[in-house]
């Protein structure tokens, strides 16, 4: 099996004018060597994906979906992953922890 050394998009992606962030993709991932390994072994490898703005500075992905049918020795059969996010909510900021205190200067 070949290991993906880097991960690049093969697709369609819109941005918004004002704000320059990507807002929706089409398309599916590849390796230099072509489809990723994993996604090959499933029907659905092209995913359209939207994002919705969060905090008024971050950018996240809220819905993505893909349709696909999955080619059994029977029969066709029609596949449709959905995947929804939500509730986005920044996490605090960390309280510094007592080894990372900087060391005070010393005096003469």
């Amino acid at each position: 099996m070949l290991e993906r050394t880097r991960g690049f998009f093969d697709g369609v992606i819109w941005v918004d004018a004002k704000y320059l962030e990507v807002v929706k993709t089409y398309g599916k991932w590849v390796t230099e060597q072509g489809d990723a390994p994993i996604l090959s072994q499933y029907p659905f490898a092209l995913f359209e994906t939207y994002r919705e703005n969060v905090d008024g500075k971050y950018w996240f992905p809220n819905y993505s979906r893909s349709d696909d049918t999955l080619h059994l020795k029977d029969q066709d059969v029609n596949i449709r992953v959905v995947i929804k996010w939500s509730d986005f909510k920044p996490l605090p900021a960390a309280p510094p922890t007592a080894g990372a205190a900087p060391a005070s200067p010393a005096k003469p």
